[in-house]
């Protein structure tokens, strides 16, 4: 009886090493598994920041080009000329109807 007990600590030791021994390689390829995906979600997460801030750089230049354009709406208030793009002009020279004023075939007019 105490010959089997023996030979079954044996058997077990023997089981727990070799099956420490096999699973290893699947832990480390459960690992590296992880760590691929990991590196996937970084990447993907830097591409998402990259784009927000592409998207608020975008969102900065429109607003600072609005604040030009009402800027200069504000300071051409009331000057009554406006070329192209409907913002007003002061100082710049029009070509005759294109600012709405004295019609003409193509006859320039200072703005003031």
């Amino acid at each position: 009886m105490f010959r089997a007990r023996i030979y079954a600590q044996a058997f077990t030791l023997v089981a727990m090493v070799g099956g420490s021994y096999y699973y290893r390689e699947q832990r480390e390829k459960e690992k590296s598994r992880d760590v691929k995906i990991a590196e996937m979600k970084a990447r993907e997460k830097q591409q998402a920041w990259i784009r927000e801030l592409e998207v608020r750089d975008k969102e900065d230049k429109e607003v600072s080009e609005l604040r030009i354009r009402v800027g200069r709406w504000l300071m051409c208030e009331g000057s009554g000329v406006v070329d192209r793009e409907g913002e007003e002009v002061v100082g710049e020279e029009v070509r005759g109807g294109e600012a709405g004023k004295g019609g003409g075939g193509g006859e320039e007019q200072a703005v003031t």
